[in-house]
């Protein structure tokens, strides 16, 4: 239960204000705070305040009750004596000027008028008296006599003496009295008889609320005489009864009168509802109140417990009639719980029949283990289903897995809740049997589903072919092999190990990864040799090798026809022309061609250019060097000159006195081109200085061009020349000896 601390300020409604016009109420202010003296912010609360007459245990005068709502900084306020929410006793009636006042401050945190926490009684200072202005009476003592009383004249507006008339104070005898049917009553109403004043006192007779009239005639009086008929009295003792408890009754009555009619009305009319939403650990109760009675329904809810005898624990769900539900929560599995729903209003409180409902029992969940999938060398993906949560939440799912059946020691989550789900597991031994079963947990405990297995695929050493070499030359070889099967595993290299011997292949190339054919060239070969190689491929699981193949590297330099080749070590294998046409020695000019003509002229112009048309590339016929050495031998092409320009070292050099570009080859060896110049008319221009050799491709610029290799001392291209220039020719050999 919280506790509640009122800040409080007490204030004179209007202080200066004549007396015939003073407001008959206080204001109140008061500022709510819990326990631990923080505010209560936009709190329901109900109070009831009582004004004490003459000390803090003193005869209750008024009572009012306030229901209300705190605001945002948790105050409140409102005026003592006006409209309250219900009252007993009049405010305008109270006596402020016949003594001390004190208030008292109770507060019910249930709002059901059970108001059983007080919040401490404080009397009233001077403020409050000024009400006693707005209703003093002048007294007026003139011809008074010795005996005399006061009375107040209403014509006069005073109290003046009057004389005592008649003798004796006794109660004057009823002939005929009545008593109400609620009084002779078995069953009385249950009221707060503390309420009303001048009661005498009846404690050796009156000994519970209870008794009947037959009861309490059957004690002694004062006198020890027993009574004999109250309700048609034969003798004085009797009739003095009789009066007296009619008087009781007169003064019940008024106090029932001044509750507001809280009492005397009906309590509410309010039906309890079947429970749903019912879990392990809650449900949900509804009701209906079906009549308020009379009187606004300040609250209304549920009393609930696991004894139908005792329904100790409450849930509020709001006030006004209507249907209504509230949600119970932090149950206990599989109990039987007792309830009933409750409206509250100013007549009381008014209750529906006791109902019950079973919490669900708590099990351990149900789980399927399914068949694994996507099973590879090192992992699998493992599947498992959550039939039923056991009545609470999943809170875990997985696999317990590992090689042995009987010890599951490895463990992986797989989220939570029902329905399906799957794991993937990786790391795995390939070809190896593993054990697994699904499992799932929730607050009844961990169930597992059946022992299932997979097997990791095995992984083997690839299949690997070796191929035959290709473009074979002194110096290099392109070698082909082929990994026809991965072994179940990632092939991580493939290559070739080669070696002039058999039984020592102790060189090694890679040529990638993966499945399929592949190659690799080889450079810097020795000429005119015998390689031994062989294809390999690795995985996880090993290397393996193709077959044991070989291939021959031709000599580095030769002759055909007389005329001498040297085979640089390119990349094609072609084999250049260690002279010019027409030359002796490699450093001799030779003759000099217009494109596309096989003999020398006296004079090189334009009148005397032998052709006009225009073959892509010269025919046999009218290749200088094919007509001139003979069908070993022709010109080179475009492609073959920039594969000298590209794959050689090119240097200026002199050689036996004659300038010119040493071609050096990636093995080594190399040719020396003279800077021969070239023919113009009957002019030679640029020897020593230029060199200008002729290809068979004709130039894509126009039809009277076609390519050829240009140099001098600082740069070499290729460029398209004009046809009927007479330029030197350098051939390449095509022969195969």
């Amino acid at each position: 239960m919280k506790k509640l601390f009122f800040t409080v300020c007490l204030l004179m409604a209007a202080m200066f204000l004549t007396a015939q016009d003073v407001p008959q109420a206080i204001n109140f202010q008061a500022i709510a705070r819990d326990a631990n003296s923080e505010v209560m912010a936009n709190t329901p609360i109900m109070i009831q305040l009582s004004i004490l007459d003459g000390s803090p245990e003193g005869e209750l005068i008024y009572r009012e009750i306030r229901s209300l709502t705190t605001n945002a900084y948790g105050s409140f306020s409102f005026q003592i004596g006006r409209d309250p929410y219900m009252a007993v006793g009049e405010f305008a009636d109270i006596d402020w000027g016949g003594g001390r006042k004190f208030l008292k401050i109770d507060y019910d945190p249930t709002a059901m008028l059970q108001f059983n926490l007080s919040l401490g009684t404080i009397e009233f200072v001077s403020v409050p008296y000024a009400f006693a202005a707005g209703s003093v009476s002048y007294i007026d003592a003139t011809g008074a006599n010795d005996g005399d009383v006061l009375a107040y004249n209403a014509t006069t507006g005073r109290f003046e003496p009057i004389a005592m008339s008649g003798t004796g104070g006794g109660i004057a005898v009823e002939t005929d009295p009545t008593v109400p049917d609620w009084a002779k009553a078995d069953t009385k109403p249950t009221y707060d008889y503390s309420e009303i004043e001048n009661t005498p006192d009846l404690s050796g007779y009156i000994t519970s609320e209870s008794q009947t009239l037959t009861d309490v005639a059957a004690l002694g009086n004062s006198v020890n005489t027993q009574l004999k008929n109250v309700t048609d009295p034969t003798d004085a003792q009797d009739a003095v009864t009789k009066s007296y408890v009619d008087n009781l009754i007169a003064q019940l009555q008024e106090a029932i009168s001044n509750l507001g009619g809280g009492v005397s009305g009906p309590v509410p009319s309010v039906t309890t509802l079947e429970a749903s939403n019912i879990t392990s650990a809650g449900a949900t109760l509804s009701g209906e109140v079906t009549s308020d009675g009379g009187e606004v329904v300040l609250s209304r809810g549920f009393m609930y417990g696991t004894s139908a005898d005792d329904l100790s624990q409450r849930v509020q769900s709001g006030n006004g009639t209507g249907s209504f539900t509230a949600n119970v929560s932090g149950l206990a599995d599989g109990t039987t719980y007792y309830y009933k729903a409750y409206a509250t209003s100013s007549a009381g409180t008014g209750y529906g029949e006791i109902m019950s409902f079973t919490t669900l029992t708590i099990y351990p969940p149900s789980v399927q283990t399914n068949s694994a999938s996507n099973i590879t060398t090192t992992g699998a993906t493992l599947s498992g289903d959550v039939t039923f949560d056991g009545n609470t939440t999943v809170t875990a799912r997985g696999f317990v897995y590992g090689t042995d059946a009987n010890n599951l020691t490895q463990s992986v989550q797989a989220g939570s809740g029902t329905g399906s789900f799957t794991k993937t597991l990786t790391g795995l031994s390939y070809g190896t049997t593993y054990y697994y079963k699904a499992y799932a947990t929730n607050s009844g405990g961990t169930s597992y589903g059946d022992v299932r297995t997979f097997t990791t695929i095995a992984v083997y050493p690839p299949t690997v072919t070796t191929g035959t070499a290709s473009s074979i030359s002194a110096a290099n070889a392109t070698l082909s092999g082929d990994v026809t099967f991965d072994g179940n595993a990632t092939v991580t290299a493939r290559g070739f190990v080669y070696g002039t011997s058999v039984n020592n292949l102790s060189q090694t190339v890679q040529s990638g990864s993966g499945t399929g054919s592949f190659t690799k060239a080889l450079t810097g070969l020795s000429s005119n040799t015998t390689y031994y190689y062989k294809a390999y491929a690795t995985n996880t699981a090993g290397t393996a090798y193709g077959d044991v193949m070989t291939f021959t590297t031709p000599a580095s330099t030769g002759t055909v026809n007389g005329h001498g080749w040297v085979d640089l070590g390119l990349p094609s294998g072609t084999r250049w022309a260690t002279c010019n046409v027409g030359a002796s020695t490699p450093s001799a000019y030779g003759n000099y061609y217009a494109w596309g003509e096989t003999s020398t002229k006296s004079a090189y112009t334009e009148g005397n250019y032998t052709y006009s048309d225009n073959p892509t590339t010269l025919p046999s016929n009218r290749d200088a060097a094919t007509a001139n050495w003979g069908s070993g031998w022709r010109m080179p092409t475009r492609t073959e000159m920039n594969e000298l320009i590209s794959n050689c070292t090119v240097t200026w050099t002199t050689q036996n006195g004659v300038n010119g570009s040493l071609f050096t080859g990636p093995n080594g060896n190399s040719i020396f081109l003279p800077a021969a110049g070239y023919r113009d008319d009957s002019g030679l221009v640029d020897n020593g200085s230029l060199g200008y050799y002729w290809s068979s491709s004709l130039a894509s610029d126009g039809t009277d061009g076609a390519w050829g290799l240009g140099f001098f001392s600082d740069d070499y291209r290729m460029g398209s020349y004009y046809r009927g220039y007479g330029f030197t020719v350098r051939p390449v050999c095509v022969s195969q000896n």
